[in-house]
């Protein structure tokens, strides 16, 4: 349900999960796969700072409300994880300022909101760089910020070349060019940080990957 309504802090709270642009998203909770591969990148994070003693940056993951625009109190986002390093910008109601990563976990129902509004609101916001993750594809795009700009780095992925799942989900901003056997991927701002992909895709997936498309 979508609705062209602006909201203060306080109200309908408890059901709204996004307000992008005055558009209201509400959102039911999320798969099984969605939290595993949340949760799983959270603590491929969360093992990187404590090792490298980083205690300026954070993982956060879903349901803390970020407001982009800190003069703006109508709009705020609550991405699938946010790497946060100045925690002087947090209040009561989330935090004001932007994430130095963003990661979004797509779905049917989201994907759609991750690829338009969300991707252009993280642009334009600054955020210096943005991870999209299909689990179907097992696929992380990574889009850096150059020039006011994203540009998609990397495509990491496990698939096989061969996958009919791939032209049946119609991504049109799918890069083939881009898109390696690259199994690793690596934040910018955290070069000595190596996540490999498969520490974020399980072969027992497969067994939850309608699930998740059906959220």
């Amino acid at each position: 349900m979508n609705e062209l309504i602006n909201y203060g802090y306080g109200v309908h709270t408890k059901e709204i999960k996004e307000i992008i642009d005055g558009k209201i998203y509400y959102m039911s909770g999320g798969t099984s796969l969605h939290s595993m591969i949340i949760a799983r990148l959270r603590d491929e994070f969360i093992e990187y700072f404590i090792k490298a003693n980083n205690r300026k940056c954070r993982v956060h993951t879903e349901g803390l409300n970020i407001f982009l625009n800190p003069k703006d109190k109508k709009n705020y986002v609550q991405p699938d994880i946010s790497i946060i390093c100045d925690e002087s910008k947090f209040f009561k109601n989330g935090y004001k300022g932007v994430p130095e990563l963003i990661i979004e976990v797509a779905s049917r129902k989201t994907r759609k909101r991750d690829r338009g509004d969300k991707f252009k609101t993280y642009e334009k916001s600054n955020v210096k760089e943005y991870w999209l993750i299909e689990p179907r594809l097992k696929t992380v795009e990574q889009y850096v910020l150059e020039n006011d700009r994203y540009n998609l780095k990397e495509i990491a992925t496990l698939r096989a070349e061969q996958d009919s799942d791939y032209d049946e989900l119609e991504i049109e901003e799918m890069d083939d060019e881009k898109e390696s056997n690259i199994q690793i991927i690596t934040p910018t701002m955290f070069k000595d940080l190596e996540i490999s992909l498969n520490k974020i895709f399980f072969e027992t997936d497969e067994n939850m990957l309608k699930d998740i498309e059906d959220e």
